[in-house]
């Protein structure tokens, strides 16, 4: 820096520079501003979105590149909070601490909050890196949970002896990072299980969850839970909804829902035998609503054969009918045509880029539908059929039935199996017909509050002629989206399971992007790779191997 500042000095005297602290720095701010009667503009956006270096090459991309990826990261943060406030807990929960244990707890600790800390790198949290840099740290991810297993498995097991049950070998119920499935074991497969399974199940959150959920093969199973106080393990109503796996195909994949409260900071075990003779499923009607204690939802008629799927929303005691649609959609990439044109760019790994200016429906149609009416869940399983027979699309969208929250809530689980052949953005897409949000709509900024966006804002701001109205609008969300009627203050408001991008530019619509995948071209940001996400499959711990390069990947979003 001195010879930097040494060579500026003898070629100008325009310039003078000094080593100085921060406070120094904005003294002499305030005294420049003073001594020239100065009054500073006060900006209130948070630039975004933000155009930058090309024209049109709105940097709305990376919000989404990746999306497993990120999905993946964030599930290594969420462990590492727990671990950590286990590992805490632990300390304070003993009479005598021993030094050895301590150290290891923070040793421990230590690890996973540094590898955390590496996924905050620009390019690995975007999904900008190179794919043999982003297959490295997805193997670092899959390596600290694999080895954090072992450790946290230990700290299960010591909760369990004090509460009378003696836990050995326990796992850690994971999923690989493009699977939908977490510890999905055949109990049916005598060299895995002897048929009986138990499940250490710790709540790391400071309120209590009403309902447990995990996936099996089978529903005739047998489930207790262990009674601290009886010292006994105790019958619980279960529900299984079962339907083909679209992964495992040669086998059903039953959803079990146990009807326990998860106490806060509390462990739970359960005994989950196999039993021929009980059957705890929940047969599919052909019925065209599902309800609870707050909602109703009704299936419109002639959905099949259509992309999109129309239902009407009532609340219990209101004979008002809302209808909310739900679509899968996407935008066909933009491809640089004319190497002449300076600014005539490609989508890529950082720019969100469309040849036209609306999407299009995804290339599937709703096959069928199933309906169940349980005690603890009530649900649609949607089925897709694509152009490829061979691809598997379905989506659940489910009611939860007991407790006094989230009755008011609608899930969605989607499953999108090698979900494109061509370069597409693909968005998940909600329409409310009974909101008129104006033009507005709020997006969390970082999940700490919400930001009022105005659609086509940056046009104004920028006094811009862009021709890219989706992804001018596109904005990240971290947690959630809303749009909502200032007259008669009803809200939509989706909530995402991983950071992406998202808008509501289209009035009264929100779409949230859930993957991205760039065949050709390059946006020339830094990164000319084509885009998507391999299938990582783990042999072993160190030896990740992937699937050919024509397969694309299945995304699992829920909302």
């Amino acid at each position: 820096m001195d010879d930097v500042m040494k060579i500026v000095h003898n070629r100008t005297s325009m310039f003078e520079f000094r080593y100085s602290t921060v406070q120094e720095y904005y003294d002499a701010v305030r005294r420049e501003r003073a001594e020239k009667n100065m009054t500073l503009q006060i900006f209130h956006d948070d630039f975004y979105p933000m155009e930058q270096v090309y024209k049109d090459s709105f940097w709305t991309g990376y919000f989404t590149t990746r999306p497993n990826s990120k999905l993946a990261f964030r599930e290594l943060s969420r462990l590492t909070e727990m671990a950590n406030n286990l590992y805490a807990l632990d300390y304070f929960r003993k009479d005598q601490v021993i030094e050895k244990v301590y150290k290891q707890d923070t040793r421990q600790s230590a690890i996973l909050s540094e590898q955390v800390s590496l996924l905050q790198h620009h390019d690995t949290i975007t999904g900008t890196s190179y794919q043999t840099v982003a297959d490295d740290y997805l193997n670092n991810v899959h390596n600290e949970i694999t080895s954090n297993a072992n450790f946290l498995g230990q700290k299960l097991s010591q909760l369990g002896l004090r509460q009378g049950v003696f836990l050995s070998g326990l796992n850690n119920c994971t999923h690989t990072v493009n699977g939908r499935q977490g510890c999905f074991i055949n109990m049916s497969n005598p060299e895995e299980t002897d048929g009986t399974l138990y499940y250490a199940i710790y709540n790391p959150n400071i309120k209590n969850v009403s309902l447990i959920n995990f996936q099996r093969e089978t529903p005739h199973l047998s489930i207790s839970v262990w009674s601290v106080m009886q010292k006994d393990f105790l019958p619980v109503y279960a529900e299984a909804f079962c339907f083909k796996s679209p992964e495992l195909k040669s086998l059903n994949e039953c959803d079990i829902y146990i009807n326990h409260t998860l106490e806060a900071l509390t462990l739970t075990i359960l005994r989950i035998a196999k039993n021929p003779k009980l059957d705890i499923s929940i047969k599919a009607k052909k019925a065209a609503w599902i309800s609870n204690q707050a909602l109703n939802l009704t299936v419109q008629e002639k959905i099949l054969n259509t992309s999109r799927w129309n239902m009407t929303v009532s609340q219990n005691g209101s004979e008002s009918l809302k209808r909310l649609d739900f679509d899968l959609r996407r935008y066909e990439t933009f491809v640089r045509t004319d190497a002449d044109v300076p600014d005539n760019k490609s989508s890529g790994h950082y720019i969100f880029k469309t040849t036209y200016p609306e999407s299009e429906p995804c290339n599937h149609t709703i096959q069928s539908y199933l309906t169940y009416h349980g005690h603890l869940r009530s649900m649609f399983v949607i089925k897709y059929l694509t152009q490829d027979i061979q691809n598997n699309t379905f989506v659940r969208i489910m009611l939860q039935n007991v407790g006094s929250e989230n009755l008011d809530e609608i899930e969605y689980d989607i499953f999108l199996e090698r979900i494109a052949t061509q370069a597409a953005d693909i968005t998940a897409n909600w329409h409310y017909d009974s909101i008129d949000p104006r033009d507005v709509f709020y997006t969390d900024a970082n999940g700490l509050e919400l930001m009022r966006r105005e659609v086509d804002y940056y046009k104004v701001r920028a006094q811009s002629t862009t021709s890219q109205r989706a992804s001018s609008n596109y904005y990240p969300i971290n947690s959630a989206i809303m749009v909502e009627d200032e007259m008669s203050g009803e809200r939509l408001i989706v909530m995402n399971d991983r950071a992406a991008g998202a808008s509501a530019y289209k009035n009264g619509t929100i779409e949230i992007m859930i993957n991205r995948q760039v065949a050709n071209g390059s946006d020339e940001l830094g990164n000319d790779e084509r885009l998507y996400e391999y299938e990582i499959v783990y042999s072993q711990p160190d030896e990740p191997y992937f699937t050919p390069e024509y397969r694309v990947p299945q995304v699992n979003p829920r909302f």
